[in-house]
């Protein structure tokens, strides 16, 4: 009986670790994505310099960060603690399981030239510009190309080209 126990938690925390590493990689994977995202979109003035907010505490915080630093780019990211404060970014990351009242980021963002990036399917049908979804275990994305033009940001080819989807 004791045996059986020690498998069964041993069993437990193999599977929360893989799930943990699972996470952790795909929040990599959307970090190096996002950049991929900021090179193939057009903003009505021309950006040399990005700055990336994501809302609450999430992972993808780190992991925007160390890319920024381990290929020495030019953008920033920063962690937006109140909605209100999502209209200073040129891009805003909405993480999975925010719990966050959608319509309000909705409202703070507007028609701004600002590009949004959720990290939930159930939200990509709301006004969100991009956002990931999982298809058969691997990560791919879904693009708003028409929220996109009204807040006059231009989806460039490569990134439609690759999109799941487009609305």
């Amino acid at each position: 009986m004791k045996n059986k126990l020690t498998l069964t938690i041993w069993i437990l925390t193999m599977v929360m670790s893989i799930t943990r590493v699972n996470a952790q990689t795909r929040q990599a994977l959307e970090a190096k994505l996002l950049f991929t995202f900021i090179n193939n979109v057009e903003w009505k003035e021309e950006k040399p310099s990005v700055n990336i907010g994501v809302l609450g505490n999430s992972r993808i915080l780190t992991e925007i960060s160390n890319h920024i630093k381990k290929n020495k780019l030019p953008h920033r990211v920063g962690k937006i603690d109140y909605v209100k404060e999502a209209e200073k970014y040129d891009l805003v990351v909405v993480p999975a399981g925010l719990g966050l009242d959608i319509d309000e980021l909705l409202a703070v963002v507007g028609t701004k030239n600002i590009l949004t990036v959720a990290e939930e399917k159930k939200i990509a049908n709301k006004d969100i510009d991009i956002c990931f979804v999982d298809e058969e275990g691997k990560l791919r994305f879904v693009v708003n190309e028409t929220n996109a033009k009204k807040k006059g940001l231009v989806m460039g080819e490569k990134l439609l080209d690759y999109a799941s989807e487009i609305h």
